[in-house]
């Protein structure tokens, strides 16, 4: 499935706390939000997230996970495991067969990026 970019007004200034400066008033070229969080648009998927807030992990309930199934998991990365057909998020720590009490688990995938609405 293919979907048209959709570009929106990016202003290339950094936010810092403070007062801001004159000169920012600019407008950088348009963002499309796609190209910032999609890297393999083929094995990309958004997932969203509905289990308990994770506040170690910064995941809030009601987040949209960024999920690639091409990547491949590292020491620390966040992933997706499926787990007797449930989905659980976990920090991979590469050795996960001695933590996971089950034999019927995969990596799904590893979230590579994160969106989140802060006003409702």
């Amino acid at each position: 499935m293919s979907y048209p970019p959709r570009y929106y007004p990016f202003i290339g200034c950094r936010v810092v706390a403070g007062f801001p400066s004159p000169a920012s008033d600019y407008l950088d070229e348009p963002l499309n939000i796609q190209d910032l969080l999609v890297s393999h648009p083929a094995s990309t998927f958004f997932m969203n997230y509905t289990a308990r807030p994770i506040p170690s992990e910064m995941v809030n309930t009601g987040d949209v996970l960024v999920v690639d199934k091409s990547v491949r998991p590292w020491n620390g990365s966040l992933v997706v495991l499926c787990q007797e057909g449930d989905m659980k998020l976990r920090r991979w720590n590469g050795d996960e067969r001695t933590e996971i009490e089950s034999d019927d688990w995969y990596v799904w995938g590893v979230v590579v990026g994160l969106a989140r609405k802060l006003v409702k």
